[in-house]
């Protein structure tokens, strides 16, 4: 990780929280008596991730949007770190004809309720 692009702390477990890089890799960090260790790395996506999110009443449950214009929602009571529950493929797309143009990307995700996800693109215009 050459940076931290996003975090996002946990509104039910005090301390806990997750973050992004300049990688495809979500870390999640628990707090200790000396601070935090990383407790898990969660790695799906193809391109960097730009934005983590928790889920805003279940703490194992995060969403993270990448460059490769993917959501992936994860549950960390998975066994598998490399498989997320859920993908939102193709998530700011208007243009299928566009697939490999940088500005087809996740900017920004946010939980609004326990069932809904709102996200944003870079460049399309479209919420």
């Amino acid at each position: 990780m050459n940076g931290v692009f996003s975090s996002s702390w946990s509104s039910t477990c005090k301390g806990k929280f997750a973050t992004t890089g300049g990688d495809t890799i979500v870390r999640i960090w628990t707090p200790t008596n000396n601070g935090f260790t990383l407790s898990r790395e969660l790695s799906g996506h193809k391109k960097t991730v730009r934005r983590v999110r928790f889920h805003p009443t279940a703490d194992f449950i995060l969403a993270s949007g990448s460059r490769d214009n993917s959501i992936l929602i994860w549950d960390e009571r998975s066994a598998d770190k490399h498989n997320p529950v859920n993908i939102i493929s193709k998530a700011h797309m208007h243009n299928p004809s566009c697939e490999g143009d940088p500005s087809n990307s996740v900017a920004d995700i946010v939980f609004q309720n326990d069932n809904t996800i709102i996200s944003a693109g870079n460049t399309d215009g479209y919420v």
